[in-house]
């Protein structure tokens, strides 16, 4: 069976340029990331490690947050995006509380030159 397959791929399906080798590459990448993630966790004091890689590189983001409560989350995330003309990574914080379980607020902030803040009120039912 072709390795596309496993990869995503339908069997028998042809691919034109190198999508076959930016599969290949990104699953790799994902085997590499996912072990890095596991080591830097155990490292540190923080409980959830993201990195994530936009479509061919451009953007990168970096988020890690920690549980500080059962009921409070607090994280932070750099992004990088290279295709932005206007530079600079960006920093998001984000806090999470759970009021009940089907009831959380959620505030965001993105300083920098014009800094924005967001807080929602999240309803959720588990079926």
């Amino acid at each position: 069976m072709p390795l596309g397959f496993f990869l995503g791929g339908r069997p028998g399906a042809t691919t034109g340029g190198d999508v076959g080798q930016r599969d290949v590459a990104a699953a790799l990448a994902g085997l590499a990331t996912s072990r890095l993630q596991r080591e830097i966790k155990q490292a540190l004091p923080i409980d959830t490690l993201d990195l994530a890689v936009g479509e061919g590189g451009e953007a990168a983001s970096l988020t890690t947050g920690k549980w500080i409560t059962p009921d409070l989350f607090v994280a932070y995330s750099l992004t990088v995006d290279t295709s932005n003309p206007s530079g600079g990574p960006g920093n998001t914080g984000l806090l999470r509380y759970r009021i009940t379980p089907r009831w959380t607020i959620e505030m965001r902030v993105e300083p920098g030159n014009e800094t924005s803040g967001s807080a929602d009120l999240v309803w959720v039912k588990r079926f």
